[in-house]
């Protein structure tokens, strides 16, 4: 049968860009003083929790039935964490940059989060980040989306922390009643825009100044008598300058380009409440901000026209 893949191998099997990989597996109870940090090059399944201190560090996937308090986790696949993560540090409000706090639970992956609860810990994920019930007072960068909620419904509280994502962010409830300051920022991408956009400026800059040298150098040489001229060089001066003119014209059409697909970007990043968006929330779109200065219903903040607003989402 062409459709049945048979590993010789006992693992996890994991789905890969055309085709599936098996993971060799390590299991253990749970993850504490007494079993001492682990480093594996596979998947780990954590049978219940991984105690406040230790550390997990995976090539492959981390699963753990129970919580992570107070931990690191690292895995090069994805994490899923059935209960929740619970970690602590000072009140954001004591910090001028969120960034700036430390949290204790600290979560590094290279694929897709799951957990149901989480507060207090610091995630770094290049996929997409969902946390079923309640994101609290986290520091989390995603590069794709960020979900809190049930599968298929955004029904969750994100409440307060600094929250960066790649395309968008939603929860059934952002903020809370006491107008807890809740930020969410898409600054990443538009970063590495601004970066190409520079680049490409430098290179525009440089065009740009050898065109002008040769223009004013072939005005020189056409100035010359004609017992003086020299129609070699002028013709080379020539050719030249029309390569780098047109050179020039390349790179103001590719930076006209970049910058329209950063515009594109602004504009299709969103934050949405389904049910509730409370005072305090605060959405970063490069340098257009707006906070939130009253309770609203179901609402999504989006970027427009050199400006966040603030739009009621209206049920079909």
């Amino acid at each position: 049968n062409g459709n049945i893949l048979i590993s010789t191998l006992v693992g996890l099997p994991k789905i890969i860009d055309n085709g599936m990989q098996i993971d060799q597996v390590y299991t253990v109870k749970d993850v504490d003083v007494t079993t001492g940090h682990i480093k594996f090059e596979g998947s780990v399944i954590v049978s219940g929790d991984i105690r406040e201190g230790m550390k997990v560090v995976a090539s492959g996937d981390i699963t753990v039935a129970g919580f992570v308090e107070s931990a690191m986790l690292e895995a090069g696949g994805d994490i899923t964490i059935q209960k929740g993560i619970i970690g602590r540090t000072q009140d954001f409000e004591e910090h001028q940059n969120i960034n700036d706090s430390q949290m204790s639970a600290i979560i590094n992956l290279k694929g897709d989060l799951f957990a149901t609860y989480c507060q207090y810990a610091e995630i770094n994920c290049q996929g997409n980040v969902r946390i079923e019930n309640q994101l609290m007072h986290s520091i989390v960068n995603s590069e794709q989306n960020v979900w809190v909620g049930s599968n298929d419904n955004a029904n969750g509280k994100l409440i307060g922390g600094y929250t960066s994502a790649g395309t968008s962010v939603h929860a059934g409830i952002l903020g809370a009643t006491a107008g807890t300051k809740t930020i969410v920022n898409f600054e990443k991408r538009i970063l590495e825009f601004k970066a190409r956009i520079e680049e490409i400026d430098q290179r525009l800059t440089a065009e740009s100044e050898k065109v002008t040298e040769l223009k004013n150098l072939a005005n020189k040489l056409k100035s010359l008598p004609k017992d003086k001229a020299i129609p070699d060089a002028l013709s080379k001066v020539i050719t030249t300058y029309k390569h780098h003119a047109t050179e020039m014209g390349k790179i103001l059409d590719e930076k006209a380009s970049e910058e329209e697909a950063l515009q594109q970007y602004m504009s299709e990043v969103f934050v949405e409440g389904t049910e509730k968006v409370y005072q305090g929330v605060q959405l970063y779109v490069g340098e257009y901000n707006e906070q939130t200065k009253r309770e609203y219903g179901p609402s999504r903040l989006i970027y427009s026209e050199r400006k966040v607003l603030i739009d009621p989402i209206v049920n079909t």
